[in-house]
């Protein structure tokens, strides 16, 4: 279901993350952001998950683009 499918990219952006391909794994979570689920600005912006794509020019316009209005 749409749930468990968005677990299933979260878990494969996590891996294109640890393996060092920014670009696939910000695909990934460009698409994620549009799913019901857990993929959300705290947890993008705070989870030690995502840290080796902290700073990279496409994982922060995800990260603004969730911002609430009063961050960005």
């Amino acid at each position: 279901d749409i749930y468990d499918g968005a677990l299933v990219l979260e878990g494969l952006a996590q891996i294109y993350t640890w393996s060092g391909e920014r670009d696939r794994a910000s695909e990934l979570l460009q698409k994620l952001i549009t799913m019901p689920g857990y993929t959300n600005y705290g947890r993008l912006k705070l989870h030690p998950l995502w840290s080796p794509l902290r700073g990279y020019p496409q994982f922060e316009k995800i990260i603004n683009t969730l911002a609430p209005e009063h961050i960005r």
